[in-house]
């Protein structure tokens, strides 16, 4: 008899368990998240989410960097603690120390558009040369500095420019908005980028330019630089 009740409460019970248990799985293998650009120095993943939609859990293994297209409400809930909510603004700027399993869900009525910028290197002196650009109808907003990662937004009106300077350390850029640069380089060289939002660009250490906006409306993109 008391075989009989064991089997019976373990076939009630066994579904219930292996239906609450939930694996971890990189974030490469996550299936809300792409790849959209990656090197030795970076990976970019951009997490795309429908309203009220949920990623796997997924593993974040170091510090990163992240940031929206737009204004959304996420969920970071982490088994065995409370959802940390959090609101995200438009190419505004956050980052986390990593190091932990997490799944994310959109609690807006907007798509989420969310970029998570993971630098290779995390140990380093810093970075010594400042941000300054000469620039005519332009802005450079800081962001963020830590060991081998800064960043920093940039806004170009139709017709403005970033005026002829030499990149101190690798660069990759991020379109916040379509934006129409047009790059000079030395000897009269251009090059176009007719970047749509969220396309990438990277820029090695010590190429010389300038950037003008040749299109009719602002220019908005976000600079991550490399120690």
């Amino acid at each position: 008899m008391r075989f009989w009740v064991f089997l019976i409460t373990t076939m009630l019970v066994c579904p219930i368990m292996v239906r609450s248990q939930t694996t971890t799985i990189s974030i490469e293998k996550e299936p809300h998240h792409s790849l959209t650009f990656e090197n030795d120095r970076v990976r970019v993943f951009h997490l795309q989410l429908e309203p009220n939609e949920a990623t796997k859990t997924h593993r974040h293994p170091s510090f990163y960097a992240y940031f929206s297209l737009g204004s959304v409400t996420i969920s970071n809930e982490v088994s065995g603690h409370a959802p940390v909510v959090t609101q995200l603004e438009p190419g505004k700027l956050r980052t986390s120390k990593g190091g932990f399993n997490v799944a994310e869900l959109n609690k807006s009525a907007e798509r989420a558009d969310v970029f998570i910028v993971q630098p290779a290197k995390l140990a380093g002196d810093g970075f010594t040369t400042p941000v300054a650009i000469p620039m005519h109808d332009a802005g450079i907003v800081e962001q963020y500095t830590g060991p081998t990662i800064r960043a920093y937004s940039v806004a170009i009106a139709s017709g403005g420019r970033l005026e002829e300077h030499t990149e101190a350390y690798d660069s990759l850029v991020i379109a916040l908005a379509d934006s129409d640069i047009r790059e000079s380089l030395p000897g009269n060289a251009t090059a176009d980028w007719k970047m749509k939002t969220g396309e990438t660009r990277w820029i090695p250490r010590g190429t010389t330019h300038s950037e003008m906006n040749v299109g009719t409306t602002p220019a908005a993109l976000i600079v991550f630089e490399f120690d």
